[in-house]
């Protein structure tokens, strides 16, 4: 299991508390070449994926790609870690 995380210490110090190997990866959904880096490092293919992240009622702010933040973070964050890891799905013969 992997757990994406805006702080990896945070993240480490709560796979470390769960059953099976687990890990924990810095995944910032405001910045997409964070989400690219992510995505790129991972290795085989995605069997379920849940979305839990988001902002909400912030001031106006940006993204690091110039994106509102909310629509940046929520919307296209979550889509390109998803188009990232269909990429990699799909090249495994088990893939969709």
């Amino acid at each position: 299991m992997v757990l994406a995380v805006r702080d990896p210490e945070k993240g480490e110090a709560v796979a470390a508390t769960m059953k099976g190997p687990v890990q924990a990866r810095a995944l910032e959904l405001a910045d997409l070449s964070s989400v690219r880096a992510f995505a790129g490092d991972t290795p085989g293919r995605v069997d379920l994926r849940v979305n839990k992240a988001g902002h909400s009622l912030v001031p106006l702010s940006r993204t690091a790609d110039g994106f509102e933040l909310q629509f940046g973070a929520n919307h296209l964050g979550h889509l390109e870690v998803l188009t990232k890891a269909l990429d990699v799905s799909v090249g495994d013969e088990a893939g969709r």
